[in-house]
Parts: C-alpha cells; structure tokens; sequence
C-alpha cells in the first residue's frame, strides 16, 4: 500500500523542494496534482527534459516517489475542441508519467469546472429559497 501526501498546500516551494518538504512531513509517496509548473489544471503539461532531470533528481535525493500523477483536462466537455485538446494534452501526460517511471494516473472528467455561469445559477441553496406563508396547525400562520 502507498500512503501518499499530496502536497497542494505547499504549492509556493518549487516542485524540486517539494520531495524534501514531503518526507519531512514523514512520507514516501507523492500523490501530484495540478501545479502551474508542472501539470496545470487544463493546459499542456509544462515539463521539459531539464525538468524531469532535475525533478528525478530531487526525488532521488530525499528518498521519494511519486505514486500518482493527477493531471485535469476536460475529456468530458461538451465542446470538441476542448476534448480534442485533452486527449492530445493527455498523450503528453501520460509521456511524462513514462518519463517520470510513474505507473498510475487519475483523473476526473472536470464537471465542475466546465458548468456555465448560468446553470450555476440555477442552483439555490436552501439558505437563499423565498420564504413561504404556510399554515400551522391549529390555524395560525408562520413565516418559514
């Protein structure tokens, strides 16, 4: 079993400080979500030979692998220029992963990046529904 930190919360050290932050924490695993300098969420991964280097590098350094790669791309749009534009980012992920000797990637078909403005609108919480006069029993009314 892999018990993995996925290291968001520290977004601000540089992804070759991010294997020594995680086994400071105590872990040996890596779960590697959408950073800008890595795989950001929906654009092409932004990784290049020197940075697998030195990324491999650091890992090696503090004794880290990295157990998943979570890249986000919007497979799932409705738009076909977005889902043509996610599985030529995803062939590159998955390039990458090879390259990084990782053996498992997730992902989520981004639903809920891709909702419009105004479907999001239609959506009302309980806190913001009118109220409404109804009788209570015995005849009186109350606002509810």
């Amino acid at each position: 079993m892999r018990i993995a930190l996925d290291p968001f919360m520290h977004r601000h050290l540089s992804l070759e400080e991010v294997p020594h932050k995680v086994k400071e924490l105590g872990y040996d695993w890596i779960e590697l979500s959408p950073r800008e300098d890595f795989f950001e969420w929906f654009r092409r991964p932004r990784v290049y030979p020197a940075r697998i280097k030195s990324f491999k590098k650091a890992l090696k350094d503090a004794d880290v692998k990295i157990a998943t790669l979570l890249p986000m791309y919007r497979w799932a749009s409705p738009n076909e220029d977005e889902r043509r534009t996610a599985v030529e980012n995803w062939k590159r992920a998955i390039q990458v992963a090879v390259e990084m000797e990782v053996d498992t990637m997730n992902s989520s078909s981004a639903a809920a990046r891709t909702r419009t403005a105004a479907s999001a609108a239609r959506r009302v919480t309980p806190a913001a529904r009118p109220t409404s006069s109804r009788k209570k029993p015995g005849g009186s009314r109350s606002r509810s």
